[in-house]
């Protein structure tokens, strides 16, 4: 690959049933259509109700295609009638008793008391070869098994452009292994998370390792730069989580004995396998979270202010590094239509990346927001490979949708917009790298922004959207469910339906 390689992403599909309408729009549209009819047949020639049936036709149409906050009503049905049935706030019970499943080594200890979103979620403690245990997260509601794998790569925004397009083609050669007829992965999430580093760890550093003459002013020049510096200081953890679906792997489980037993030899399997691959990409793998690890990873995004207080004490203890499981969940959660507030008083707001940059750029497109916003902040991509059979029938069924709507177009004399091209000249890229060899994927990536307080919340999420933006990002705030958008940046790889 030559240097200074480009990248560019799809448009996003906008496809509809008839003429890029969803069947949401066209049952607004049918209900205004319908509401207008029965007036004109009541109206008698009366010309007041006649202008209101004109009225009522109007409305329904600017409700179908005029966005609000970046949706649609049809898009916003749904949202509205969750808020309206689910619950505000959810506080915690007593952790749940532990079992002991000896046939197929899987450890099950207490369990946290997780909120509606993630209910049913249990982590497990696999046993592996030399007698170490992994965490795996069971969700029984989806019926899915994912692990976690922490990782770490080199200074990659001091790289080379050339040695940068290498590591993206090592990192779309261990996705495409992933993609083949009858895989199990059911999806592969990246998280990268921002921590706020310690903000007494450099000055401790200083006292232990500074000159001992205390009032010189070398020392206090040094001692300056680390008040300046502590406040904003902040480290990057990266983790991949890998999940299987037993539906995509049921005859592999059951092959490998069936039950939790089966799904977890089936896990393990592409987990070497995926593990292997980041190798090739030059990614650095720490290894699979350990049970503890996991939870704690779970607990700092519910509560990133306990974060230091948590790894001071792991550090004093490594035997017991992390928090036991029943620690992992949030001790309550109060949900609000504009954010999520969890322990500790600390407020989240979730962002959907609606879309990507829709001109060509460079592999540093990211850097604004994840090295140069100082607030925490988790971003977060799902990616689901698609079995080729299938994407060769949706790239079929996407080709006759898109001629169908242009000859109705036509037909009636609409024009083809420059969104209605692009559109079809994304169908023919997927199509052409398709034939190429290339795996196909659906992903979607989300943003969580986290604050010790609602007020600091508004200022860190301008600061990010500020930061989207340069990245030629559209971001899309989640207003109305919250809890629900907040786990999409947990390494539990949700976020795609």
């Amino acid at each position: 690959m030559s240097e200074g390689a480009r990248y560019s992403f799809g448009a996003r599909d906008r496809s509809g049933v008839v003429v890029g309408l969803r069947v949401g729009q066209l049952a607004v549209l049918a209900s205004g259509a319908g509401a207008a009819m029965l007036l004109m047949l009541a109206s008698h020639g009366s010309f007041p109700v006649g202008a209101l049936a004109a009225a009522t036709l109007l409305v329904a149409v600017g409700c179908a295609v005029l966005p609000v906050g970046g949706r649609a009503v049809d898009e916003w049905c749904p949202v509205l009638l969750r808020w309206m049935l689910s619950g505000r706030a959810w506080r915690s019970t007593a952790p749940a008793e532990g079992e002991l499943v000896t046939a197929r080594e899987l450890l099950v200890d207490p369990q946290p008391s997780l909120p509606p979103t993630l209910r049913g979620v249990t982590i497990l403690s696999v046993r592996i070869a030399g007698g170490a245990c992994i965490g795996v997260v069971r969700d029984p509601r989806r019926r899915t098994f994912t692990a976690v794998i922490r990782v770490r790569g080199s200074s990659y925004a001091l790289l080379s452009d050339r040695e940068k397009s290498v590591q993206l083609a090592a990192w779309g050669t261990a996705l495409s292994s992933l993609a083949y007829a009858g895989t199990p992965v059911a999806s592969l999430q990246v998280v990268v998370r921002s921590v706020a580093e310690d903000p007494d760890g450099m000055a401790r550093y200083l006292d232990q390792a500074g000159h001992d003459d205390a009032g010189s002013s070398l020392r206090a020049s040094y001692a300056g730069l680390v008040d300046a510096a502590a406040p904003v200081t902040q480290a990057q953890e990266v983790f991949v989580a890998l999940t299987i679906s037993e539906r995509r792997a049921g005859r592999a489980i059951a092959a490998a004995g069936g039950h939790d037993g089966g799904a977890i030899t089936v896990l393990l399997r592409v987990l070497t396998q995926m593990q292997t691959q980041l190798g090739r990409a030059h990614i650095h793998v720490d290894g699979v979270l350990p049970p503890r690890l996991l939870a704690l990873v779970l607990r700092e995004a519910w509560d990133p202010t306990a974060a230091h207080s948590l790894r001071r004490r792991s550090a004093r203890d490594l035997a017991t590094a992390g928090t036991a499981l029943h620690g992992a969940g949030p001790q309550s959660t109060m949900s609000s239509w504009r954010h999520l507030i969890t322990d500790g008083g600390c407020a989240h707001a979730t962002y959907w990346i609606s879309e990507w940059p829709r001109i060509e750029v460079g592999p540093n497109f990211l850097v604004p927001l994840l090295l140069q916003s100082a607030v925490g902040l988790t971003f977060a991509v799902t990616m689901a490979p698609v079995d080729p059979r299938r994407a060769q029938r949706d790239l079929e069924a996407a080709q006759t949708a898109h001629r169908s709507d242009e000859m109705l177009r036509e037909k009636h004399g609409f024009r083809t917009t420059v969104s209605n091209r692009r559109q079809a000249e994304s169908i023919e890229d997927r199509e052409r790298e398709f034939v190429d060899g290339h795996a196909d994927y659906r992903f979607s990536g989300y943003l969580t922004v986290s604050a010790a307080s609602v007020d600091a919340l508004d200022a860190a999420c301008s600061d990010v959207e500020q930061q989207a933006r340069n990245c030629r990002l559209d971001v899309r705030r989640m207003d109305g469910e919250h809890d629900l958008a907040f786990t999409y940046t947990l390494p539990l790889g949700r976020g795609l339906s």
